[in-house]
């Protein structure tokens, strides 16, 4: 019977720290929290007469170039971007099978998988010529001047 005992009253002590701690917790958690008018004054603007309006400058998305993949050819066959563009090759070439590959291209910046239509897209970083084909039509080249 004692021992019984002895394992309810432990099973209560840990029941008893585990609210505790939990409520502690919760109580912690309520203490921190910011009021919303705070937030509100510290971010408000104040409009000075004669004063010029604030500006806020947004970074320019990154220049998109695409190129057509159609009629058994990439079109433009040949471009030049600025380093940090995107180039995107867009596949549509009436149900037939295409993929672009990179010549020479030991990072496989351009490796893309064989698509019948969709999208693929690469973003070069460094300046250099890249030169690619569709594997599968070796006769499709092109190249991508980054400066």
């Amino acid at each position: 019977m004692t021992g019984q005992f002895r394992n309810a009253s432990r099973r209560a002590r840990v029941a008893a720290i585990a609210v505790a701690a939990i409520s502690l917790v919760v109580f912690s958690a309520g203490c921190a929290q910011q009021d919303p008018a705070d937030d509100a004054a510290a971010s408000s603007t104040i409009a000075v007469p004669g004063a010029p309006a604030p500006t806020t400058t947004t970074p320019a998305p990154d220049p998109v170039t695409t190129i057509d993949v159609s009629d058994m050819k990439f079109s433009p066959q040949s471009i030049t971007i600025e380093a940090g563009q995107t180039v995107r090759w867009e596949f549509d070439d009436d149900g037939k099978a295409h993929n672009v590959t990179g010549l020479r291209d030991i990072g496989l910046i351009i490796n893309s998988p064989i698509m019948k239509e969709g999208e693929y897209s690469v973003t070069f970083d460094k300046p250099g010529t890249y030169d690619y084909i569709c594997a599968l039509h070796q006769e499709m080249t092109g190249t991508i001047v980054v400066e």
